[in-house]
């Protein structure tokens, strides 16, 4: 009895553990109780009904945590796919895009050989080239459009020669 009004005492300055506290609401569950702490039983009582009720609330709680080690696993295993497609496209990509050395870039292509170089910058420049007819703004005297081109072509090929 010495024990339980010790308790008391620290219960209400709040010094007992959860232990402590357990203790005290099953000594005032017994129906035994001496008549100078019958004051404290309802309090124990309430506090017991609502330990119970709040542990019967958890169950279904519990039942929802049992879906959290699912749901890792599974994002789990979805960010492993993720990691293992973003390194298989890296290590797939076209070799036209892993140039070294001299190249020109042409529609997203990646070219080496300056015969090819060439080839396409005559075609290209021929497009642009103006016809023999045409006079440029301002100039009086007429231009040859394939001399330009030529002149043009010889200057870019100076730079693709080998030395």
């Amino acid at each position: 009895m010495k024990d339980i009004k010790e308790l008391l005492d620290k219960y209400f300055e709040g010094y007992t553990d959860a232990a402590q506290e357990q203790l005290l609401r099953d000594y005032f569950r017994k129906e035994d109780v001496p008549e100078d702490l019958l004051i404290y039983k309802p309090l124990f009582v309430y506090l017991e009904e609502e330990v119970t009720a709040f542990r019967e609330q958890e169950k279904p709680a519990a039942v929802k945590s049992r879906l959290f080690p699912l749901l890792t696993y599974i994002s789990g295993v979805a960010a492993a796919l993720l990691l293992i497609l973003g390194i298989g496209s890296l290590l797939r990509q076209d070799e036209s895009c892993l140039c070294t050395g001299s190249y020109v870039m042409i529609d997203g292509k990646c070219y080496t050989d300056p015969s090819v170089i060439r080839n396409m910058a005559v075609e290209a420049l021929e497009q642009v080239s103006s016809p023999l007819e045409e006079e440029f703004s301002g100039e009086t005297e007429r231009y040859d459009g394939s001399n330009i081109v030529k002149e043009q072509l010889s200057e870019f090929g100076a730079l693709f020669k080998e030395d």
